[in-house]
């Protein structure tokens, strides 16, 4: 409410006060016990109600196909906006493909598995989980001691590890909500994408100038030697120096650089 035209939820134009409407209605409309908060239930019927708005709008010229042109208009755009559409997933596993954030991955290994391990549960099983997997809750402690959430809500977060562990179960590579060590790359890649620290940086230069912030952790300070000499090449467009690798440890995902 108050957004700008540029927001999607502007092309349904209510006032405050039909939108306090809608939002109550639906609420109440709510199976069982009325509520205070709305459930998802009551969600899919504001937006049900949204739909049937935006179509009394100008129903002559959307026709028979308006709320195909609704989901189009509002709810894709939304999406992403939130982070929740594929062209998120598709980037940062692009960007992690890449020549430069592969090596960089793969140099900064044993640095990013002491991380993981940090704040993994059930070190140890059967693969992909040998070095354990991360939780909801790993990931909140994690972004608390990296000071994250005051640049990325929680609930995004969550969002992006449930796209990271989804997309291992396409993959039959692990379960839901068990975030693997290879997972653990890619979600860090999304995240990178999604802070407001660096709002001009490329999503390679992210990923190194999260690597470097990641470093004040104990165990990870070999990150910021590795990020920083990415960081050198893409600055100079120079062949990158030789690092030493640190080696790759048990949990260490393979990689194809590009």
């Amino acid at each position: 409410r108050g957004a700008s035209s540029s927001l999607p939820l502007k092309q349904v134009l209510l006032t405050l006060v039909q939108a306090d409407l809608v939002y109550v209605q639906a609420r109440d409309a709510q199976s069982g016990t009325k509520h205070s908060h709305m459930t998802l239930d009551g969600f899919f019927g504001a937006i049900a109600e949204l739909a049937r708005l935006w179509l009394l709008q100008d129903r002559e010229r959307l026709g028979p196909n308006g709320l195909l042109r609704f989901c189009e208009a509002v709810i894709v755009p939304l999406a992403r906006r939130l982070g929740l559409g594929e062209e998120a997933l598709l980037l940062a596993q692009s960007v992690l493909s890449s020549k430069k954030v592969s090596r960089l991955f793969h140099q900064s290994s044993r640095g990013l598995e002491t991380i993981f391990v940090k704040y993994a549960h059930g070190i140890g099983s059967p693969e992909p989980y040998r070095c354990g997997h991360w939780t909801s809750q790993s990931m909140r402690r994690f972004a608390h001691d990296v000071d994250l959430l005051g640049e990325i809500s929680h609930s995004v977060m969550q969002r992006l590890l449930d796209a990271c562990t989804q997309d291992d179960l396409d993959h039959d590579r692990g379960s839901r909500d068990m975030l693997s060590f290879a997972g653990f790359h890619l979600w860090l890649v999304m995240v990178a994408q999604r802070t407001n620290s660096w709002p001009d940086a490329t999503p390679q230069r992210r990923v190194c100038l999260l690597l470097v912030r990641l470093s004040a952790i104990k165990g990870g300070s070999d990150l910021a030697i590795s990020a920083r000499s990415v960081l050198n090449v893409l600055s100079r467009g120079q062949k990158p120096s030789r690092v030493r690798s640190q080696g790759a440890g048990a949990c260490t995902p393979r990689r194809t650089w590009l």
